[in-house]
């Protein structure tokens, strides 16, 4: 309390406390002859009272408190008009600021009690200005076009480009139209005049590159209103060898192979015929003398798909060897599934089942498709990972064993949907499946970076986790980025950078120049919409979160009422006054 105390005529304490000493040892003079006595200890106590008002009145002490006066008002892009003018009503010559993106937004001098952000609110980079400042957020108008989307924009050749998306005030007749790089309209969709509508765009991609697609926007006389890029960068496809162990042949073996072939993939079947006897059949591969479940010949294989049966009749020390190399070499293991699995235990996996009523499901990805499905579902778990889910219920999940995986689905006859027409579901679930599953190629460095839009001139921020002890980062125009090293996670770095102009950028680790990380930079006129949307959910977010403590407010020294003191001396003096008259 002590230190919150503060004299506004502080330069002249010594010399009115020294007049108020020697006006107390006056009193006590005065009163000495009565010493020892009660009156004589109120009397000089009341001299002392007098005195001390007296002090108080030329000193003008105050106290330190919050305060409640200063207000600001931060504008942001998208802010409310009538939310301006009522704060002004409100607060008389309240001061006004307008925010430009990565510069300055108070002066070190300013600090309001009280900041009222309008509008869609301050970029992320730029949070950390207000920390410790009382905030209220009052979001401005809601923001028009496309407000969110979600893509795969690192994929290969053969796959699909699907983009799911929300465009918000729509009005009738428009048409969102994906275009590849060349301008030719690949997919469309026509929008509502509603508030919000939620789309799906699609298409194949086909050669490998570093693209630029658009979402375009178009009236209803097909005229352009705007458009925005969709860069994606496409790879080869990797071929796969996986070995297919069957007890028996299956429609389902037989449709699967087939759409493996088909990708490029080296592709064994074995069948067993009799107890002794095996079909072997061979696609993009040289025929082998049969196949081994030995460490040697499992090395060579990425992905091994077998049935319950056969897993079941391997012998302990084979599915040892089997175990081994999903530990320790990453071999992906996919079982597939009949009525027995879901009420026994498996070898080697760890999964549990629990029985269901139906027997055909939709999946969010495929909602126009029925797959059926036996009736049940996987009991999550810790080292569950799902991968397909309907509603609670996961159909298609794997769990790791060291570096390899071991998956499952409940998935019945798959087959059938390329038989009804659906080869899209078909091709699209089996290849998210053997891509899940399938062994990992180790790396020396891995990317994570940021959902785009990448903007010109901001901080773009990356991570990467990497083997070499000291890496060094640098842009493909030979630029040194900065890293630091996470404290907790020995192989994890963090960098950051500013990309200067508009197009296809990369950066790459010096040591292993291989492992370019390209990604594309646009300007501020495209998807604003998103930006808007992901803007204000940051800041409700990171005001609703932030704690301001009670020593982080601004304060400001406020006079005591000098009523207290009059009315202290006043009472003293009457009673120095009035008591010889007793």
């Amino acid at each position: 309390m002590i230190e919150e105390l503060h004299f506004l005529n502080v330069s002249w304490l010594w010399p009115i406390l020294s007049v108020g000493v020697v006006l107390w040892v006056l009193c006590i003079w005065k009163e000495w002859p009565r010493r020892g006595t009660t009156k004589y200890y109120i009397n000089i106590g009341s001299a002392l009272i007098a005195i001390m008002s007296l002090i108080a009145l030329a000193l003008k002490p105050a106290t330190l408190q919050a305060d409640h006066t200063t207000k600001m008002i931060l504008l942001t892009p998208n802010h409310n008009t009538a939310q301006l003018d009522s704060l002004k009503q409100l607060y008389n010559n309240i001061s006004v600021k307008t925010y430009v993106d990565d510069q300055a937004i108070l002066t070190p001098g300013e600090l309001p009690e009280t900041l009222f952000l309008l509008g869609e609110g301050v970029r992320d980079f730029d949070l950390w200005q207000l920390e410790n400042i009382q905030m209220e957020f009052l979001d401005g108008h809601a923001p028009s076009g496309i407000t969110k989307f979600n893509y795969n924009s690192k994929s290969v050749v053969g796959d699909q480009l699907h983009i799911k998306g929300r465009y918000q005030q729509g009005k009738q007749g428009h048409r969102l139209v994906l275009t590849d790089p060349g301008g030719k309209a690949l997919d469309s969709i026509v929008l509502g005049e509603t508030a919000v509508q939620d789309f799906e765009l699609k298409t194949i991609l086909p050669l490998k590159g570093k693209f630029l697609y658009e979402i375009q926007e178009k009236d209803s006389l097909g005229e352009r209103i705007r458009q925005d890029p969709l860069p994606v960068v496409i790879a080869n496809r990797n071929r796969l060898r996986i070995a297919i162990i069957n007890e028996f042949p299956t429609f389902e073996t037989k449709y699967l192979k087939n759409f493996l072939a088909e990708k490029g993939h080296e592709v064994l079947v074995r069948s067993q015929l009799t107890t002794d006897r095996f079909k072997y059949e061979y696609f993009n591969m040289e025929q082998r003398s049969g196949f081994r479940f030995a460490e040697d010949v499992l090395a060579t294989i990425d992905l091994l798909i077998i049935d319950v049966n056969s897993l079941k009749g391997l012998p302990r020390n084979t599915r040892t060897i089997l175990e081994n190399s999903i530990r320790k070499n990453g071999l992906g293991l996919y079982i597939q599934s009949d009525e027995d699995v879901y009420t026994k235990t498996l070898p080697i996996a760890d999964f549990s089942f629990s029985r269901k009523q139906h027997t055909t499901i939709q999946l969010n990805q495929w909602p126009k498709t029925k797959w059926s499905t036996y009736p049940f579902s996987f009991v999550p778990s810790f080292s569950l990972i799902p991968i397909h889910q309907t509603g609670t219920d996961i159909v298609a999940a794997y769990e790791r064993k060291g570096v390899g995986r071991i998956g499952a689905t409940v998935f019945q006859n798959t087959y059938e949907l390329v038989l009804n027409g659906q080869t899209d579901s078909y091709q699209n679930i089996w290849t998210q499946l053997l891509k899940t599953l399938s062994k990992k190629e180790q790396p020396n460095v891995v990317w994570q970076t940021p959902e785009f839009p990448i903007y010109d001139n901001e901080p773009f921020t990356f991570q990467l986790r990497t083997r070499e002890v000291d890496p060094i980062v640098t842009t493909t125009d030979k630029g040194s980025i900065p890293l630091k090293g996470d404290v907790d996670i020995a192989n994890l770095w963090k960098g950051i950078t500013h990309p200067q102009g508009v197009g296809w950028k990369g950066i790459q680790l010096a040591q292993d120049t291989t492992r370019t990380l390209s990604y594309y930079v646009t300007d501020d006129d495209h998807w604003s919409g998103v930006t808007t949307t992901k803007t204000r959910a940051i800041n409700e977010r990171y005001f609703k979160e932030q704690n301001i403590q009670e020593g982080q407010i601004k304060k400001v020294f406020k006079p005591i009422s000098p009523l207290w003191f009059v009315l202290l001396f006043l009472g003293s003096i009457g009673w120095l006054w009035l008591e010889p008259k007793l």
